[in-house]
C-alpha cells in the first residue's frame, strides 16, 4: 500500500504492503507506521510532517523506506506524530514531533521536530516502548515502567501535577510484561492476575450410594491449578474420588464418611485463593444398616442391635443413631419386627446398590 492510498483514501481489505520485506513486528498510529526487522533494521512509511519516517526532513508523505542509520532495534513504537525505536542494548531512540516531552528531554523546545532518529536520554534497561498523542511510555526489563510527556489526563502519573509536562516511574507498577499508550490513556499488561472465584461450590446433601459433585468456576491468569480439600486434609483422586485438582470433584458413590466440610484452593504464579467452605451431608438409605450405599450382609449383623419394639423413639445401646435411622424401613420412629422383614425383602445378598423401592412388604 502505497503512500497515495494512506492520505487518500480507504482499503476496504486486506491487502500486502508494498516494498516492506523481512518484517518481524509492526506499529502505526496517526497516519504513520514502523516495522521492525529481522536484521534489527527498521522501516517507515505513511506521513512525514513532523518527521516521524526519520527521513531527515519534514514532507507530507513517505514510502515504505529503511530508517538510515537504525541498528539492533529490538522494540518499535509509535505515537500520532512520534516514532520510537529500543535498541540491544536497552536504551531508544525517537523522532518525529516532541509535543508534550515524548522523548523524555525537557530541554528542548516544546512542540519542536526531531525528523533524524536521536538517543533519548536517561533510560535504560528498555525492553518496549510506546506512545499516544503527548506522553510516551518505556518497559523496563525489570517490569517498571516509566512515562514522560504532558500528564494533564493523569497518562504520565495519575493525579500528578495535570498538565505539567515531565519524566517519571509510573508508581505501583511491576511485574508488567506489555505497555500500550492511547490518545490520552496509558495501559500495563502485569505479569500474571492472581486468581479470583466467579461460582463457589455450594452445600449438598445426598443419600449414601449417591454420587456427589462439587464445581468451582475461577478467573485469573493461566494456569490456575485447584486442589480440592476436606478440612485440613488434602483429597487425591483414586478409589471412589475423581477432580482433585480440577474444577469439578466428583465422589461416586458417596459414603457417611465423606461427610464433611469442603472448599478448593485457586492458585498461579500471581496468588491464590480459597473458595467458601461448603458441608457435605450424607444420610443413610433405610436398610443400609452400615451407610456404605449399598444392601448387603453387613446389614444384617448391624440390624438386630438396634431391634428395641413397638414404641422406641431412641436408639437402644449397641445401636449408632444413624443406624437406627437406616433401620426405622417404616418411618415410624421405632426399629421392630416389621421393619426387619421389610429390610429382608430388600436384601438378595449380592451387594447391589440400594433398591428405590426398598421397604415395601
Amino acid at each position: 500500500m502505497g503512500p497515495d492510498a494512506i492520505v487518500y483514501g480507504s482499503v476496504l481489505s486486506p491487502i500486502q504492503v508494498t516494498g516492506v520485506t523481512d518484517a518481524t513486528s509492526i506499529s502505526c498510529n496517526g497516519a504513520h507506521c514502523i516495522v521492525q526487522r529481522s536484521d534489527g533494521t527498521v522501516m517507515t512509511w505513511g506521513q512525514n510532517g513532523s518527521g516521524q519516517s526519520g527521513l531527515g526532513s519534514a514532507s507530507q508523505t513517505a514510502p515504505p523506506t529503511v530508517v538510515p542509520g537504525v541498528s539492533n532495534v529490538v522494540a518499535v513504537g509509535t505515537g500520532d506524530y512520534t516514532t520510537l525505536a529500543v535498541l540491544a542494548d536497552g536504551t531508544a531512540l525517537g523522532w518525529g514531533n516532541a509535543l508534550g516531552y515524548t522523548f523524555c528531554d525537557q530541554s528542548i523546545v516544546f512542540n519542536a521536530i526531531r525528523p533524524t532518529p536521536t538517543p533519548i536520554p536517561g533510560l535504560t534497561g528498555l525492553r518496549a516502548a510506546d506512545a499516544g498523542t503527548s506522553h510516551s511510555l518505556f518497559l523496563h526489563t525489570n517490569g517498571t515502567v516509566t512515562a514522560c510527556g504532558a500528564n494533564g489526563y493523569g497518562e504520565v502519573v495519575p493525579f500528578r501535577f495535570p498538565g505539567i509536562p515531565y519524566v517519571a516511574s509510573v508508581p505501583g507498577i511491576s511485574g508488567a510484561t506489555a505497555i500500550s499508550a492511547g490518545w490520552v490513556q496509558s495501559f500495563a499488561l502485569l505479569n500474571g492476575v492472581a486468581p479470583f472465584i466467579r461460582v463457589h461450590p455450594g452445600s449438598k446433601a445426598v443419600q449414601a450410594g449417591q454420587p456427589v459433585i462439587l464445581t468451582v468456576e475461577a478467573g485469573g491468569q493461566a494456569p490456575l491449578i485447584y486442589q480440592w480439600q476436606k478440612g485440613l486434609d488434602i483429597l487425591v483422586d483414586g478409589d471412589r474420588i475423581s477432580g482433585a485438582a480440577s474444577t469439578q470433584f466428583t465422589i461416586d458413590p458417596a459414603q457417611q464418611s465423606d461427610a464433611g466440610s469442603y472448599f478448593v484452593q485457586v492458585a498461579n504464579t500471581a496468588g491464590l485463593v480459597n473458595s467458601v467452605t461448603v458441608t457435605l451431608t450424607v444420610t443413610c438409605p433405610a436398610g443400609d444398616m452400615d451407610c456404605d450405599g449399598f444392601i448387603d450382609g453387613a446389614d444384617v449383623g448391624a440390624f438386630v442391635p438396634c431391634l428395641g419394639g413397638p414404641g422406641r423413639l431412641v436408639p437402644p445401646p449397641g445401636c449408632p443413631a444413624a443406624d437406627f435411622d437406616a433401620g426405622d424401613v417404616d418411618n415410624d420412629r421405632d426399629v421392630d419386627a416389621r421393619d426387619f422383614a421389610r429390610f429382608q425383602n430388600c436384601f438378595n445378598g449380592d451387594e447391589l446398590p440400594v433398591d428405590p423401592g426398598c421397604g415395601n412388604p
